[in-house]
């Protein structure tokens, strides 16, 4: 598994906007690409935003496809696709792009199951292109975030907290929200990160889970988050009079439309306090239980 291993420096109280933007799908043309536009400019004016893509960077069907439906694609990818390079290609270019001016705020990039449908076709490993272009991680299909956060008027050396993100490009799509979310919460036994991102479903969830952690010294509140981080593809397109039906995938395979405020991700705030090592004890001589130093709010 791989870890893509970040430092970060926080003032106490300082407020960090994670963005789990996944499912883009770019090249489809049921998607929402001003959405996503907007989405990145809110994220580039604001220093403590952070980005980690979690796949499907873009649709990457041409009439090979099983998946393939006449008119699905907007002209740029009609033009491409009798371009050298073809739909890939202008699928690498088109997102180094948009995240051009935001990528040194990316943690992490995934791949999806639509970049290993060309990995297997192609033997092209478009996530991998796309990162190296804009110089952050790659962590392929899964894998984990370690962030390290330092305190910029301390003098310790090493972190002063540190976060674990488990992510992974998922396989959970067509279910209820409801089963998403139970989903996840079992997933809690099965990583101890402190917070769980899946994509893949296209459903905007997120949950915070409180929880205690085992210290040495002490015993710990514990706020975990898990969410599944939505989509900025629609799902469904309508033909208009006289034009040739075109259906989507999703609509062949009888998936919920989306609606307008569905699409993008949801968004995790991270509260960062003061580190504390020791719980203590309180005037009777009770253990108590240490305060974590970070503060979830989810943002749907």
């Amino acid at each position: 598994m791989r870890v893509a291993r970040v430092k970060e420096t926080y003032s106490v109280n300082d407020t960090y906007t994670i963005w789990a933007i996944g499912d883009t799908h770019l090249g489809a043309v049921d998607v929402d690409e001003e959405l996503l536009k907007e989405h990145l400019a809110e994220i580039a004016a604001d220093p403590n935003a952070r980005i980690v893509f979690m796949g499907d960077a873009g649709d990457l069907i041409d009439w090979r496809d099983k998946r393939f439906q006449a008119g699905m694609w907007p002209r740029r990818y009609q033009d491409a696709m009798n371009a050298e390079g073809g739909i890939p290609s202008e699928t690498v270019a088109h997102n180094v792009e948009l995240f051009w001016d935001v990528r040194k705020k990316i943690w992490a990039w995934l791949s999806g199951n639509h970049e290993r449908t060309v990995r297997n076709r192609y033997d092209r490993e478009i996530g991998s292109e796309i990162a190296a272009a804009l110089g952050c991680e790659y962590l392929g299909y899964g894998g984990y975030i370690r962030v390290e956060w330092n305190r910029k008027t301390s003098k310790a050396n090493g972190a002063e907290i540190v976060t674990i993100i488990d992510v992974q490009h998922g396989w959970q799509a067509g279910r209820t929200a409801g089963a998403k979310i139970n989903q996840l919460e079992k997933m809690l036994g099965e990583s101890d990160a402190d917070i769980i991102l899946r994509g893949h479903s296209h459903e905007k969830v997120a949950h915070i889970f409180p929880s205690l952690r085992i210290a040495p010294t002490c015993v710990k509140e514990w706020e975990r988050v898990c969410g599944h981080t939505g989509s900025y593809k629609l799902g469904r397109v309508d033909t208009k009079g006289g034009e040739e039906n075109h259906d989507t995938w999703e609509e062949t395979k009888g998936f919920r439309r989306k609606i307008e405020a569905t699409m993008g991700p949801p968004l995790i705030e991270m509260r960062l306090g003061q580190s504390t090592h020791k719980a203590g004890r309180s005037n009777n001589g009770a253990n108590r239980v240490a305060k974590s130093p970070v503060k979830y709010r989810v943002i749907l």
